[in-house]
């Protein structure tokens, strides 16, 4: 930016040396060798600058420096300065990160550096100070800062995860830069951990971990999982600077909840160790007991789901995450009943002992939860489980296999299968000899040929095969419509095993039910008074010519009174 004067003689030296890049400015004088006696700035140096020698840098900020060295080249003493501010990255998960300031000075004597850092960001505060040799010798490093865990969002919510928590730090670094030792403490107050995509969730986390030379040990990690009684605890170490990483973690959960989804809530207790090295290989072994699981199957599905790939112009693409430690499973899952299947028509519990060998993103699951009861509901009417199987073939332990059958044997044996997994069921219609899937439906819920079926029934098998598909394409259910429209609170049909029935009514007064059921073959007419007395207790009147009542008895007038008592199980 202007002239200078270099000398090389008996010593080499610069007069006014003043450099420009873009909006950065270095400026140097004094003499570098055979001795130093060096003024030096820089000022307006950005991360763009940097971009130059490293390729696909792209962050905000600002950085100036300041250097007065003397002495030795090879032992220089003197101070150094720098100072950052505005920092953060202007693209990827972290641009969302508060900017961090960043200031540093380096006093150099006798062969090292005698450090004082800071460095903050948002309300995250980091202090480093001590001895760090230039050329071989005792490291003696000291660390100080606090943080609130929620500052890593940014970088966690794109992957459905996020934690909260107070985190404050006091270590040393010794030993040396080939062989450092840590001492010291990290705590962690009030801590969450949440990932939606698994339903993982622990709330009031505690833990305290000290190093121990090359090793991080956890003295104390102890979480909520779910409800008040339920919790976890974690016990071991990890070598984060010896070879390899070894790791002997053990972790002990006692009527826990840790995941709570749409899809799957699970109460367990839990003895499980992992132990290895995570350079290579990591082995997860112990004993998951289930107390109780309920899975559900979505009641609804789109018809698809777009997938847009988008592409910037002029960037690259992210490079592939490093693929991270192979973890072998040598898990028991004991659940002896209480897991329970609920959704889409489907009520079933099962229980068993599944042992998962492989690896975690293979798991190979030797066993099933076998069905201990279970019925599947569709227009009104209820089918029992024949079958029914819980695995884990498709490859995640979130979102387990589905293998229930249901079926009605008479002149044709009807099938309905519910195949796939709990977030993409599959609902399949069989039968012997086979029929069309209306056929197979009408068979399956009425026991009768569609042919014989009246108009209502007709509507009541479409709506069903509807149903089946997940998929609310606008056909939705007729008797819905019209119950709507005519402000009925029950427009439903039934079987009575004579033909087929019309119910609709409506409460005129809490726990009071007035009604009507027409046989839809026209061979009578009911009217219907039903009165809560308690919680599964009615008492039902009817009145008419000869329609089966609720009770299922016959009655030559189509009158009569009985008591019900109906209960979920």
């Amino acid at each position: 930016l202007n002239p200078v004067r270099v000398r090389f003689a008996d010593a080499v030296s610069v007069e006014r040396l003043r450099l420009g890049l873009r909006q950065a400015v270095l400026e140097a004088s004094g003499r570098l060798s055979p001795t130093l006696d060096l003024t030096a700035s820089l000022r307006g140096f950005t991360p763009d600058l940097a971009a130059l020698f490293v390729p696909g840098l792209q962050a905000d900020g600002n950085l100036n420096a300041d250097a007065r060295l003397t002495g030795n080249p090879a032992r220089p003493s003197g101070t150094i300065r720098v100072e950052a501010s505005g920092l953060r990255p202007r693209s990827g998960a972290a641009r969302g990160l508060p900017p961090a300031q960043f200031s540093a000075t380096a006093n150099l004597a006798d062969g090292r550096a005698n450090i004082d850092a800071k460095l903050t960001a948002g309300t995250a505060i980091l202090r480093v100070n001590g001895l760090v040799p230039l050329a071989g010798g005792p490291v003696d490093l000291r660390a100080e800062g606090t943080a609130n865990l929620a500052l890593l969002d940014p970088l966690l919510s794109a992957a459905g995860r996020r934690i909260g928590g107070q985190a404050a730090l006091r270590a040393n670094l010794r030993g040396t830069l080939k062989d450092p030792r840590i001492e010291g403490q990290l705590t962690v107050s009030k801590g969450t951990i949440q990932d939606y995509a698994t339903g993982l969730h622990l709330t009031a986390i505690a833990a305290s971990l000290h190093g121990d030379g090359n090793t991080l040990r956890i003295d104390t990690f102890t979480g909520r999982a779910g409800s008040d009684q339920g919790r976890i605890d974690i016990a071991g170490s990890i070598g984060v600077l010896a070879p390899g990483m070894p790791v002997d973690l053990t972790l002990t959960a006692r009527n826990a909840r840790p995941v709570s989804s749409d899809l799957l809530t699970a109460t367990l207790d839990a003895d499980v160790a992992l132990r290895g090295q995570a350079s290579t290989e990591l082995t997860l072994s112990g004993t998951i007991k289930l107390l109780r699981a309920d899975i559900r199957i979505p009641e609804r599905l789109p018809a698809s789901i777009p997938v847009l790939n988008v592409i910037r112009p002029g960037a690259r693409p992210p490079p592939a995450a490093p693929p991270g430690p192979d973890i072998r499973l040598g898990l028991t899952l004991d659940a002896p009943r209480q897991i329970f299947v609920r959704g889409r028509g489907v009520d079933a519990e099962l229980g068993g002992t599944v042992r998962l060998a492989g690896t975690l993103a293979n798991p190979q699951p030797d066993g099933h939860f076998t069905l201990r009861r279970g019925d599947f509901s569709l227009a009104g009417q209820s089918i029992v489980f024949s079958k029914g199987e819980i695995g884990f073939d498709g490859g995640s332990l979130a979102d387990p296999s589905l293998n229930f059958l249901a079926t009605r044997s008479g002149a044709v044996t009807a099938n309905l299968a519910i195949t796939g997994t709990a977030s993409s069921p599959k609902i399949t219609l069989s039968s012997s000899p086979p029929l069309p899937q209306d056929e197979v439906l009408s068979q399956l819920l009425l026991g009768r040929s569609a042919a014989t079926l009246q108009p209502l029934e007709l509507a009541q098998i479409g709506a069903a095969l509807a149903s089946l598909t997940g998929v609310t394409s606008g056909i939705g259910d007729p008797l819905s419509a019209v119950r709507s429209e005519l402000g009925l609170d029950r427009l439903s049909i039934g079987s009575n095993g004579g033909g087929s029935t019309l119910d609709a009514g409506r409460y005129v007064a809490p726990g009071v039910y007035v009604g009507a059921r027409q046989s839809l073959s026209g061979s009578g007419t009911q009217s219907v008074v039903q009165i809560d007395i308690a919680k599964g207790l009615k008492l039902e009147g009817t009145v008419g010519t000869g329609t089966a009542s609720a009770t299922g008895t016959e009655s030559s007038q189509g009158t009569g009174v009985a008591v019900i008592y109906q209960t979920d199980y």
